[in-house]
């Protein structure tokens, strides 16, 4: 155990004086001479890279007055430099002449044209009634087209006119409504003289008014003295001219 111990101790020293030498040595190729180990090192990275050879670069000839360059907002359009336009030359013209309008041209009124067949016209005729002869006209206007258009409420009533204008019949609206076998309705005696009532009594009272009154007639039917129902077929209508139809009713003239 003693004699162990004696030997590392004696084997110590020489350890460490070895250590120590080794030590010296890397510090003097590392940090004692650095500059040197650079130089080697630089002069190997120099051999290494082999040199770049570049070539000349040509003169650039720049021109006396370069060339002017469009903004950037131009170059994306074609812009037109304006074009003055040819100066006008005035011409003296002759004054033009007005077109004279005699005054006969002026003062002569343009012809009417003639009203269409069947249209409601004013006329200035005057006729003698009485308000019997206006409940007449209503009551036979209400009986006999009650159910049919206007229009065909105004052909009834210039029906009864036109025979009361006939040598052929009486002169007033009463009497040629109640003569008899003439209008249907009217050959009961007690229908003659009740009032109806209702929106058809009132338009049939309008129109008998506007009738005697005030001259309204249907144009084209001024010699119409007949007519009888569509579901009818009177023996003596072969001998009548045939004027027109208007709802159920078929209007006739006489033949000449």
């Amino acid at each position: 155990m003693y004699s162990k111990t004696k030997e590392q101790e004696l084997l110590f020293p020489w350890q460490t004086l070895v250590a120590l030498l080794m030590i010296i040595l890397v510090l003097q190729f590392t940090i004692l001479r650095p500059e040197k180990v650079q130089d080697i090192a630089y002069t190997q990275n120099i051999e290494q890279v082999k040199p770049i050879e570049v070539a000349p670069i040509k003169p650039i000839s720049i021109a006396t007055k370069a060339a002017p360059v469009k903004p950037k907002f131009l170059r994306t359009r074609n812009i037109e430099e304006p074009v003055a336009a040819p100066p006008t030359t005035l011409t003296t013209e002759s004054p033009t002449k007005l077109a004279t309008v005699s005054p006969q041209a002026e003062e002569s009124p343009s012809e009417e044209a003639p009203p269409k067949f069947l249209a409601m016209i004013e006329t200035s005729e005057k006729l003698n009634y009485s308000d019997k002869d206006l409940f007449c006209m209503a009551k036979n206007i209400y009986h006999e087209a009650g159910s049919e258009p206007t229009l065909g409420k105004y052909a009834v009533a210039q029906v009864t006119i036109n025979r009361m204008k006939s040598s052929k019949y009486r002169d007033t609206v009463c009497g040629v409504v109640f003569e008899p076998y003439q209008f249907s309705w009217a050959n009961y005696h007690g229908r003659r003289w009740t009032t109806p009532r209702g929106e058809s009594w009132q338009e049939a009272k309008r129109i008998a008014r506007d009738v005697l009154e005030n001259g309204k007639r249907i144009h084209g039917m001024s010699d119409a003295l007949f007519y009888h129902a569509t579901y009818v077929r009177p023996y003596w209508a072969s001998r009548k001219d045939k004027l027109i139809k208007i709802g159920l009713h078929i209007f006739y003239e006489p033949r000449v």
